[in-house]
């Protein structure tokens, strides 16, 4: 009876820590995901600023000079 009980104790703790293994690659597969996702918004939305830049350039605005926004964007255009 107490070698059943003894495993009973360890298949607990067993399955404890890979519940809690399990929950600690869910948070950082989480942070991943967002983290990519992110990275592909920004591209999406650098590739915008640098069409409208060209747009602003062509259309004879007044404000030639838009190396400030690159810049703010960290992008060189």
């Amino acid at each position: 009876m107490l070698l059943g009980h003894a495993y009973n104790l360890h298949a607990k703790l067993f399955s404890l820590l890979v519940f809690r293994n399990l929950q600690r690659y869910m948070h950082y597969n989480g942070r991943w995901e967002a983290h990519v996702a992110s990275q592909k918004l920004e591209t999406k939305q650098v590739d915008e600023i640098k069409e409208k830049i060209v747009e602003l350039e062509d259309n004879g605005t007044e404000l030639k000079d838009y190396t400030w926004l690159s810049q703010v964007c960290n992008v060189n255009i």
